[in-house]
């Protein structure tokens, strides 16, 4: 490929409209493939929480924050306690209400 086949390939790839959409970061991208090879990293890179300051990775973020800051809590509909991660609660079922479920 020469130059000028090349700067038309790569003009042709930027005119490319990007639909599809990073969830964590919002960047866009054109190609399937370029937004999971992207996700991968995306979803391990760390950032700060801008109100705790907690290093949290972009995945995680979210959750970290209805957690932490928005007072989302996970409640057992069986006895009323309530648990900061849907985790315990889910140990709280197994421990304590073996044979009933959480509906």
């Amino acid at each position: 490929m020469n130059k000028n086949n090349f700067q038309n390939h790569v003009e042709a790839h930027s005119r490319v409209e990007k639909k599809l959409k990073c969830h964590i970061c919002s960047t866009k991208f054109a190609l399937q493939s370029s937004l999971k090879r992207h996700l991968v990293k995306c979803g391990n890179e760390k950032t700060n929480c801008d109100q705790c300051g907690k290093e949290v990775s972009f995945r995680f973020l979210l959750e970290h924050m209805q957690r932490e800051h928005m007072g989302m809590l996970s409640p057992c509909k069986k006895c009323g306690k309530v648990f900061k991660w849907r985790q315990q609660l889910k140990r709280h079922l197994a421990a304590e209400h073996k044979d009933a479920t959480n509906n």
